[in-house]
């Protein structure tokens, strides 16, 4: 059914298409507010669209999945932004590059 394919791939562009220019407000929302706060706020972004994407699957909703992908989406790449300010702040000279690269290799 070429439906599905297209609301199928769908779930991936309502994801990624925010994701073009969100991590940029991310970052400086990390730099004004707090980097731990960002994380929480960013978590819940993710843990809620989980949530009604999971919602959506259970009630057969193509609005709920995608609406629910959305919502992750708003979390999702501006959580690695923040990641990686912690990781920078933990971690200084020579040990640094080695922390951002687990960190990379776990978190993705």
């Amino acid at each position: 059914d070429d439906s599905f394919e297209l609301y199928f791939n769908l779930t991936y562009t309502v994801y990624s298409i925010p994701n073009i220019i969100l991590p940029f407000f991310g970052g400086y929302l990390v730099d004004k507010v707090g980097v731990r706060m960002m994380l929480v706020l960013f978590s819940a972004f993710i843990l809620g669209g989980q949530v009604v994407f999971a919602m959506g699957v259970s009630a057969r909703s193509w609005a709920l999945v995608l609406l629910g992908r959305t919502l992750f989406g708003f979390g999702g790449e501006s959580l690695t932004v923040g990641q990686s300010t912690l990781v920078a702040e933990w971690f200084k000279g020579k040990e640094l590059a080695m922390a951002l690269g687990i960190n990379l290799s776990i978190a993705r």
